[in-house]
């Protein structure tokens, strides 16, 4: 589906039908400080650390394969690298559990530690430790996922959106056909569940506030019938990640009704609610659920507790005193550390990657030396092969602080200028981190500067920044796009003529809202999986448009219509790339035909690439590839020299 004022590149369409990437050769030439040190096959084919969970026994770790698209978290499908991998920590032997092709992910040890409940082709199985013997728990066309084993190990339980929306179900630990109870009614959508040290209640987060980022913990009883109790303060906070204490007293969580999240413990009944942690900083995600080595770690004695800190997108490894909320650093380098665990009262485990280190595990004692117990590194990436990564910030013409990081190629001299990008995030709340994604590198490396921003909303930085957009959604956050641009062309190593933007899902949105809002402001653009108009569902509107845009569709029609992009394409002056999927379930593919089609009326000129087999993002390696290869060569086209 090609533009009017584009030319079909004939050689890359036929090897695309072939089933391989585009050539290279079709592309503009490079020089040769322009070329990475390694290609877009090489970093789709990466498997690198993703879940990982400590055993019962504390001797062995069991973990999953993970991969980015755009930075974006997917479960590729990785052959046999997608099942479960046992790590022994004192050996270092590696034993892998299951077997087949479909992705495998969100292991959960029994408590006695002989099986290993996982998720795979939408539904739950097990895994028995000691011989690999695997069994399918649940059969349902409905997604069944987050399965927690009751403390004796004798039931399990999990959300599921079977018979509607999702709802908390309990199961006999060998499969749904012994038995299965509905614990939570609609009017509830359960996540992050937990069970009560007696096996008598269990724990999850919902949203039922006003507030679109509020949620409350809330308990129900095991037995079902009860109407869940809420046993978080009802003030608009965000609560999640209930954890147990090892003794079963006291229930550590996170919230941010201090305007950031920090650590918080309570009575198992919600009463004694104490804060432990004081940092004008996010302690854990907010949301982000991908890889299982997230969430508050109590060590075995119940005295400490292993989390991480967000400090501008580095996330330091710390552990917290619950007593005295004494905390003491464990790992400080500069990237973004997972706690899987306590090994024991002074060691501990987790997984560490950064922009130009793949994840891996490593175990530490608290006052010794790191040891990495995995070895998933490939020699293509060396610490040569990357970039330079600076974190910067600046303000918007508003006044606000935005912060964002700033990456040039290592081979560029002073005064080269080079053209540049300014990239967009995933998630309204989502985040840059400094984490394993190396086609940021690739980017960079082949001959651009690139300026990754957390626009307004973001996480991070305070509920605060993050309520900034209520009321302007789009508009809002695209005042920092604005001002990202307006600092790159200030920069005398940046073409201040050959500047673009790309992003993905929310980051999408975001570029085809500042190119067709905006229509000087960049040179092209690629939207990746993104929203071109958020209208036309007035008796099902999106919460997150209801509270940002301060009402229903029928309500605010105008704002509505205002934010999507598609209202201004009549102003679009700059090329722009659109990337999407048949199936993609958030921006349906209707909604990217309307788009075209309103390109088309109005002789804009643009590429369209839809992938089959796909949903909000691409996962097949063969698609990620071409993809890559597409928008590499697009955005040489129109900005390179």
């Amino acid at each position: 589906m090609i533009g009017r004022r584009l030319l079909i590149w004939a050689a890359a369409t036929l090897v695309a039908a072939a089933g391989l990437a585009p050539v290279a050769a079709a592309d503009p030439p490079r020089p040769p400080a322009g070329t990475p040190g390694f290609s877009i096959e090489q970093m789709v084919a990466a498997r690198s650390i993703g879940q990982a969970v400590l055993a019962p026994d504390r001797k062995s770790i069991v973990y999953t394969h993970v991969g980015r698209y755009w930075g974006h978290p997917l479960f590729p499908a990785y052959g046999e690298d997608s099942n479960l991998f046992l790590k022994r920590i004192d050996s270092g032997d590696t034993i892998r559990l299951t077997s087949g092709s479909d992705a495998t992910s969100y292991p959960t040890f029994s408590p006695d530690g002989r099986f290993i409940s996982y998720e795979r082709q939408g539904d739950i199985w097990t895994v028995e430790v000691a011989n690999g013997h695997t069994k399918r728990l649940t059969t349902n066309a409905a997604a069944d996922r987050s399965a927690v084993w009751s403390p004796d190990g004798r039931e399990i339980a999990f959300v599921s959106t079977r018979w509607g929306r999702p709802s908390l179900y309990v199961m006999p630990a060998d499969g749904e056909r012994s038995g299965l109870r509905q614990v939570t009614q609609p009017g509830f959508t359960p996540i992050y569940p937990a069970w009560s040290a007696d096996g008598r209640h269990l724990m999850f987060t919902a949203a039922r506030d006003s507030h679109f980022y509020s949620r409350g913990l809330y308990r129900v009883p095991v037995a079902g019938g009860g109407e869940p109790e809420r046993i978080t303060p009802a003030d608009d906070a965000k609560n999640a990640w209930p954890s147990v204490s090892p003794d079963g007293k006291r229930v550590a969580y996170i919230s941010d009704r201090s305007g950031y999240l920090n650590i918080w413990t309570m009575n198992p009944d919600g009463s004694g609610q104490q804060q432990v942690t004081r940092a004008a900083e996010d302690q854990d995600y907010p949301d982000n659920d991908y890889i299982q080595t997230m969430g508050l770690r109590w060590s075995p004695d119940g005295k400490r507790i292993l989390y991480f800190t967000n400090q501008q997108g580095n996330l330091r490894l710390r552990t917290v005193d619950v007593a005295t909320g004494r905390t003491a650093i464990v790992e400080n380098r500069d990237g973004s550390h997972h706690p899987v665990g306590w090994v024991d009262d002074r060691t501990v485990a987790y997984v560490y990657e950064s922009y130009r280190d793949i994840p891996e595990l490593y175990v530490k004692p608290l006052n010794g030396t790191a040891k990495r117990l995995t070895s998933s590194t490939y020699a293509v990436f060396g610490a040569d092969k990357f970039d330079r990564l600076e974190s910067v910030t600046w303000k918007s013409d508003d006044g606000v602080e935005v912060h964002g990081y700033l990456r040039r190629p290592t081979w560029a001299k002073a005064g080269d200028k080079l053209p540049a990008l300014v990239l967009s995030h995933t998630y309204n709340v989502g985040q840059f981190y400094n984490q394993w994604s190396p086609i940021f590198s690739y980017l960079v490396q082949s001959g651009y500067t690139i300026l990754t921003v957390n626009h307004r909303g973001s996480n991070g930085y305070g509920t605060k920044f993050r309520d900034l957009p209520k009321g302007d959604w789009g508009f809002a956050q695209l005042k920092d796009i604005e001002s990202a641009a307006g600092y790159l062309r200030e920069r005398g190593d940046v073409d201040a003529d050959r500047v673009g933007m790309l992003g993905y899902s929310m980051g999408g949105y975001m570029t085809q809202l500042a190119l067709t809002a905006r229509p000087d402001l960049f040179r092209m653009g690629v939207a990746v999986f993104g929203l071109g108009e958020i209208v036309g569902d007035p008796q099902n509107s999106s919460p997150n448009y209801i509270w940002h845009l301060g009402g229903s569709e029928t309500e605010q029609l105008a704002r509505y219509r205002n934010a999507s992009p598609v209202t201004h394409v009549p102003k679009l002056k700059a090329p722009i790339m659109i990337v999407h999927s048949y199936g993609d379930p958030i921006e349906p593919v209707t909604k990217i035909h309307n788009f075209t089609q309103a390109m088309d009326a109005h002789g804009k000129r643009y590429e369209v690439k839809l992938y089959e087999n796909e949903a909000h993002g691409l996962r097949l390696l063969d698609h990620q590839v071409d993809s890559y290869h597409r928008i590499m060569a697009f955005i040489d086209r129109y900005l390179r020299p």
